[in-house]
């Protein structure tokens, strides 16, 4: 049985996917003590918007078996790490590249390119969408656990466009929920969220650890 220590968000709501790392750091290094400036450190968190490919770097630094899967088509990391603000404006409409670069999206783009280009290298990303199946079975091991992006309404049932948020998945619940953390706000521990909204899975780009790499068993993908 998975038992995972709880972390909330930050009262101005900037560090969900920071919690969410707190809480596998915890799991994974229970002896271990990790500062909140260090954890914001190693994911380029300054106060704002937070990109995966630092915080899956650095847990693959830490001997821990790390996988992005997204896919190619919802964001291409290689061509992110190639070609950066110029795939970016490619890639969304200049309506939400404006957005983001106002939220402070790009203030620490040179190394999450950087980032990014290392995590392709590694094979850490792979272009491909697991779904809720997969997902399933693999946090079905003890030593496993996911960082699921979604949308913050669509954890309540509200199907409509939102605010980018991280929760930290603990296990499938029941054939139509899925257990997880969620840091919030509000932070909400052991949350029952559903699997679906609107017949599509609630989760986008999903994080999979399965612990240290020497204990890990071997799969493809």
């Amino acid at each position: 049985m998975k038992i995972v220590k709880f972390y909330k968000n930050t009262v101005d709501n900037t560090h969900c996917l920071q919690a969410c790392i707190k809480m596998l750091l915890s799991f994974y290094f229970p002896k271990r003590k990790f500062e909140d400036s260090k954890i914001d450190q190693k994911t380029l968190q300054e106060g704002g918007h937070t990109w995966f490919p630092p915080a899956v770097c650095w847990l693959d630094e830490l001997g821990l078996k790390t996988l992005l899967f997204c896919k190619a088509s919802s964001f291409n990391y290689k061509f992110f790490a190639n070609d950066r603000e110029k795939y970016l404006k490619q890639k969304w409409p200049k309506e939400r590249y404006q957005k983001e670069k106002d939220n402070g999206a790009f203030k620490n783009i040179d190394q999450v390119q950087n980032a990014s280009k290392i995590m392709v290298s590694k094979k850490l990303w792979i272009p491909k969408r697991l779904n809720d199946d997969e997902l399933s079975k693999k946090i079905e091991d003890d030593q496993t656990l996911a960082i699921g992006k979604t949308i913050h309404q669509w954890l309540s049932g509200i199907y409509t466009d939102g605010s980018p948020h991280y929760v930290l998945i603990q296990k499938r619940y029941s054939p139509t929920q899925w257990k997880v953390h969620d840091p919030g706000l509000p932070p909400l521990e052991n949350r029952k969220v559903p699997v679906t909204i609107n017949c599509h899975s609630i989760f986008g780009d999903i994080l999979v650890v399965c612990g240290p790499r020497k204990s890990c068993r071997t799969e493809r993908f």
